[in-house]
């Protein structure tokens, strides 16, 4: 997961975008908030605008993951 995250991390942000302005668009025909200034907390905390973030998180995750396992084989032998 790490390595796709850092290689196609659009794919994680593009459709974090289409949750975020499908929700506002239900909000705006009508819909009723799900907790207390849900359109508020929308139209204040947008999703980021770049991959940065993804590709951070996957390089973590990648570096971690393969730390473990290479802690993993050292203890088996």
């Amino acid at each position: 997961m790490g390595l796709w995250m850092l290689i196609a991390p659009h794919r994680h942000r593009t459709a974090g975008e289409r949750r975020h302005a499908a929700r506002l668009a239900e909000l705006d025909t009508g819909a009723t908030e799900s907790f207390f200034e849900e359109r508020r907390s929308l139209q204040a905390y947008r999703p980021p605008r770049t991959d940065r973030g993804w590709r951070i998180i996957g390089a973590a995750m990648l570096l971690i993951g393969t730390v473990r396992v290479a802690l993993a084989a050292v203890n088996a032998a």
